[in-house]
């Protein structure tokens, strides 16, 4: 298990899980992937943890890939 180490300042909770979690279900669809359920985890080490296995599971397809998680604006 990766270890979280929460900065001093964290995105707003609400937000960046919808976002994150919304942008997860379309890459899954894209790329036929099933997402684990890290529901249980609380924030950010959900996040943490689906980005883990989301990039572990892309890179067993036929290409290495990079995942990573920006944050493009206020809305």
């Amino acid at each position: 298990m990766p270890l979280c180490e929460p900065a001093k300042h964290l995105p707003e909770q609400g937000t960046t899980e919808t976002g994150f979690f919304k942008s997860s279900a379309h890459l899954g669809k894209l790329h036929d992937l099933t997402l684990s359920d890290v529901s249980g985890y609380s924030y950010p080490y959900n996040i943490l943890l689906a980005h883990r296995d989301i990039k572990a599971k892309l890179n067993r397809q036929p290409y290495d890939r990079e995942l990573l998680i920006t944050q493009t604006g206020k809305g």
